[in-house]
């Protein structure tokens, strides 16, 4: 997982992530270069990303309120975290 700030620079996320103890990268976005490669609106957007580099899922927004959409995320994950550990166990074999 990385997360990519738009507009702000390190100086201005290293707050950010020391008063929220996020331990995950981080990266700085501050001329918006990489979210002009994915998108022209809509915040935060979420994307996973499988090993062959193919979009599994995205998603633009978060509400609280329903937890549906977050709830996809993570069986999108968890089917592709299952794909690379059976995939983990035939190649010892």
């Amino acid at each position: 997982m990385v997360a990519i700030a738009r507009q702000q620079t390190e100086q201005e996320i290293a707050p950010f992530r020391k008063e929220y103890g996020l331990s995950f990268p981080m990266a700085a976005d501050p001329q918006r270069e990489v979210y002009r490669l994915f998108a022209k609106g809509g915040i935060p957007r979420n994307y996973v990303v499988g090993t062959e580099g193919k979009i599994l899922y995205q998603s633009i927004g978060y509400d609280p309120d329903d937890p549906a959409e977050f709830d996809q995320m993570k069986k999108v994950i968890e089917k592709a975290l299952a794909k690379v550990e059976k995939a983990k166990t035939v190649s010892k074999m």
